[in-house]
């Protein structure tokens, strides 16, 4: 007979199930009707794009990406045994695909399976979710930077708000922290302390962001110089705006697998508060293009995450 605590329990797992699967085929559908509503835009653009401006957006798109995963496996190696990095490196780049998959969690299991048993699953919960607020603060400079069309002033903000910020991040105790919050949890999970950072980690940790956030700026940049005349000039400052801006709203929504159609969304919504001037078409074939190129990345990386997988772990001394 099946007690009512593990019947409420399979009940929440079943509700929360379904909501993710409706949330996935709105979010689907949503998307398909933007793309539709500019596959005009879109065609033309994919068209007359220029092959040296997307070659070089997606190279700084594999950039900033790699770098991400290089803050990653500095998150992970302060909470378990110092060891070579590429492992972290080639897990996180190999998991990148699995973003796209419904609740968000998936790109741990699959950081977990690839590191292998001695891989403990809350080093690499935590350091995902640092590595989390980092891109959304990431996110958030640039687009601070962007809405002040690169101004001292903006310069500033970004500085402060990215690398600052991030290395703020990066070296909070957050093991510590939950440990002291949550003993029982922390007990149950293997939650490990956290090794100190020096201040010349710390540092080498804000100049990584800095790196990848000039890297995201280049490959955003070089896309919608890639599109060509679609996209004047004047206004890239702008559209780099939203599309950044939208991006944090897209994360946010936790149920909708790498913010597909969320991301479009608001920055159509963006678009019509920030920069009325701006046709809504052309915000939205941008963001669709943001789409492609995304994908495009991610492959990318996915396969120098095998590459890097493959090689074999230098001999101990």
């Amino acid at each position: 007979m099946t007690s009512p605590t593990n019947f409420r329990g399979a009940t929440t797992q079943k509700t929360w199930a379904a909501l993710r699967t409706v949330t996935t085929l709105a979010s689907l559908a949503l998307l398909v009707w933007f793309a539709w509503g500019v596959r005009h835009e879109v065609t033309g653009a994919l068209k007359s794009y220029r092959h040296d401006f997307l070659i070089l957006s997606i190279l700084a798109g594999v950039v900033f990406t790699v770098v991400q995963a290089w803050i990653f496996a500095l998150l992970v190696i302060r909470r378990t045994a110092p060891g070579p990095m590429r492992p972290m490196v080639a897990a996180f780049l190999l998991s990148q695909p699995s973003k796209y998959v419904p609740g968000k969690i998936w790109p741990v299991f699959v950081q977990a399976a690839i590191l292998g048993p001695s891989a403990r699953p809350m080093p690499i919960t935590l350091a995902n979710l640092q590595l989390f607020v980092i891109s959304l603060l990431h996110l958030l400079a640039l687009g601070l930077l962007c809405i002040d069309e690169f101004s001292l002033r903006g310069l500033v903000a970004a500085l402060l708000i990215g690398p600052v910020g991030g290395a703020m991040v990066i070296a909070l105790p957050v093991g510590a922290m939950v440990k002291r919050i949550a003993p029982r949890f922390a007990q149950r999970t293997a939650v490990e302390g956290d090794l100190a950072f020096g201040p010349h980690t710390l540092c080498n940790s804000a100049i990584g962001i800095l790196v990848s956030m000039v890297a995201n700026l280049l490959a955003s940049s070089t896309l919608l110089l890639a599109i060509g005349a679609a996209v004047p000039h004047d206004d890239i400052a702008k559209l780099l705006a939203i599309l950044y801006l939208s991006n944090i709203l897209g994360a946010l929504v936790v149920v909708v697998p790498a913010g597909i159609g969320i991301r479009e969304a608001a920055a159509a919504a963006l678009g019509a508060m920030l920069v009325p001037g701006i046709p809504a078409s052309l915000i939205v074939t941008a963001a669709v293009m943001f789409r492609l190129w995304q994908i495009a990345v991610d492959v990318l990386c996915f396969a120098l995450g095998w590459i890097l997988n493959r090689q074999p772990d230098p001999p101990l001394a």
